[in-house]
């Protein structure tokens, strides 16, 4: 176990409200501009903090969904 002073607050799970998923995809929007776009063949998807977003509890911003057979 590491000491205190080496473990990182992380807060990895983003607002379901923010979140677009299907069976093999999930796209999170994080802000206004970036995208977290996850493929993944079983539909299993990693949670966990990464080395480059330790957090990912932002605000909803506002977006919509258009989904149709084009």
């Amino acid at each position: 176990m590491l000491p205190d002073r080496f473990v990182l607050d992380t807060r990895p799970l983003a607002n379901p409200a923010a979140v677009v998923s299907g069976e093999h995809y999930r796209i999170t929007v994080l802000t206004s501009q970036l995208l977290r776009l996850e493929y993944s063949p079983d539909g299993v998807f990693e949670d966990r903090a990464t080395q480059l977003v330790l957090n990912r509890t932002f605000d909803v911003p506002e977006f919509q969904v258009i989904d149709n057979p084009d």
